[in-house]
């Protein structure tokens, strides 16, 4: 049974594939994998002083389409993906290199995308993700700790990255039901108000890895005034039916070149969450605001110091009544040095008023998994260029990001590269540095604990065990990766 399926699979894949190819109207990749509201772009006006020279294909390709005119497939399935492998290597402070950490991981995103009609459109894309480490757990009086280690045989893991229906009620209002990509917010490091979203965003990724939530969403677009509605119910952690939370935002236009919207999510166990954004474009400059108010928020905040020889450990306080502000400001500047060239400026702040400014709280909070990484601290500031096919290099970019944690003096910079060979494939290479003692962006136990640890009740010592002693000062690594 297992070799009949895949080769059933296999036939499906190839038919669909020519499928694909034969088809009148075929929508660029960019429009197929960035997600599921772009709409189809519009043919060229063709050349007419080429028409004699593209007869023959013309004719060819109308023959084919004449061939499968019956098909249910013709026109209405799409089949695609991205490929990618990445290699990484770390330099880490007082330790050989040749003793550094290496790792290497290959991804495959596929996907099926179907419009049966102009009414409905049924989307899936699968994820097969494979790396060389395999995880190792550890538990001691109810605590685990993770922690990685090399393997010859590696482990492919299968997720289902979207799989949702689509479909209009009278062409006014739209219907997403199923596992699906929705993000909010207007900063480019950090989204508050990014609400349906399980895990931040990886600022200085070049692809965003993160999967996407199981939620049914309601859009009422208003074309003539710009307006936008949306109500979405979220099922991801759902174990009763009170649990399933519910979101809500506006989005408005302002003239030609601004925007604004609010936001809000209510969920059983979670903060209440009100986000306010704002954007406005002036000449060669954006500005982008974005705001979010919390409360009804039970978790722990910590408070005093850790201080292991003297048996001081931090508070633990409870306040669901206080309202906490997150507020991103982002001020983007695009100059254009020549007539086909530009160059992209950008600077970035952020308060989160559910960080830290106590560098030996804000490591309790990480350890503890109550904070989230560029989420800890209480101030950040950022800034980025981007440097998009410069001169006679087409085929080529580069991004230079930068972030510092303010409270905790950490630093993180982060050089990017990269060149497309043949119109398909493109090699990436990057490389990062941390600066600052320890902190979160040089994260490392510190050496007053690590002293100590021996103090620590059994529990404890199992989770430090885990977390790294030394700070990786220095990443880098390439790959490739290619859209079909």
């Amino acid at each position: 049974m297992k070799y009949s399926a895949l080769a059933f699979v296999s036939t499906l894949a190839a038919f669909g594939a020519f499928a694909t190819r034969a088809t009148a109207q075929v929508k660029s990749e960019s429009d197929l994998f960035g997600g599921s509201e772009v709409e189809e772009k519009k043919p060229e006006p063709e050349d007419k002083s080429k028409v004699k020279d593209k007869a023959k294909p013309i004719e060819k390709k109308q023959e084919v389409l004449d061939t499968f005119a019956d098909s249910e497939l013709i026109d209405k399935l799409q089949i695609g993906g991205r490929l990618e492998l990445r290699k990484s290597s770390s330099d880490v402070d007082d330790q050989r290199f040749q003793l550094s950490s290496y790792t290497q991981s290959k991804t495959a995103d596929i996907y099926f995308d179907t419009r049966p009609n102009k009414h409905t459109r049924a989307f899936l894309r699968m994820r097969f993700y494979e790396d060389n480490a395999a995880t190792t757990t550890t538990q001691a009086q109810g605590t685990t700790a993770t922690t990685t280690e090399k393997r010859g045989v590696s482990g492919i893991q299968e997720s289902i990255d979207e799989l949702w229906v689509k479909w209009d009620v009278d062409q006014t209002l739209f219907v997403t039901a199923g596992k699906q990509h929705v993000k909010w917010g207007r900063g480019r490091f950090w989204n508050p108000t990014d609400f349906t979203a399980i895990e931040a965003k990886d600022p200085f990724a070049l692809f965003d890895r993160r999967l996407g939530q199981e939620l049914i969403k309601l859009h009422l677009p208003f074309e003539k005034s710009g307006h936008n509605f949306y109500a979405i119910a979220e099922f991801d952690d759902t174990q009763r039916n009170d649990d399933v939370g519910l979101a809500l935002r506006g989005e408005f236009s302002i003239g030609e070149n601004g925007e604004t919207a609010i936001s809000l999510q209510s969920k059983r166990g979670t903060p209440l969450k009100l986000g306010l954004d704002f954007g406005m474009g002036f000449g060669n400059f954006d500005v982008n605001l974005e705001s979010a108010f919390i409360t009804r928020d039970s978790g722990p905040r910590y408070e005093g110091d850790l201080d292991i020889p003297n048996l001081v450990f931090p508070s633990t306080h409870y306040d669901n009544k206080k309202v906490y502000n997150q507020s991103v400001a982002n001020v983007e500047y695009v100059w254009k040095y020549n007539d086909d060239d530009n160059m992209t400026l950008g600077v970035e702040g952020f308060w989160n008023d559910t960080g830290y400014d106590k560098r030996i709280l804000e490591f309790y909070s990480l350890i503890q998994n109550r904070s989230k990484v560029l989420y800890s601290g209480k101030q950040y500031v950022a800034a980025y260029l981007r440097l998009g096919a410069p001169g006679n290099w087409n085929d080529s970019n580069f991004i230079l990001n930068a972030v510092q944690n303010i409270s905790d003096q950490t630093a993180l910079m982060r050089l990017t590269a990269t060149y497309t060979f043949y119109k398909q494939v493109t090699a990436e290479a990057f490389v990062s540095r941390c600066f600052g003692e320890y902190g979160e962006l040089c994260f490392r136990v510190p050496d007053s604990i690590q002293k100590s640890a021996s103090l620590l009740p059994a529990n404890i010592q199992v989770l430090l065990s885990a977390l790294p002693k030394k700070t990786t000062r220095t990443v880098f690594g390439g790959s490739l990766y290619m859209n079909f």
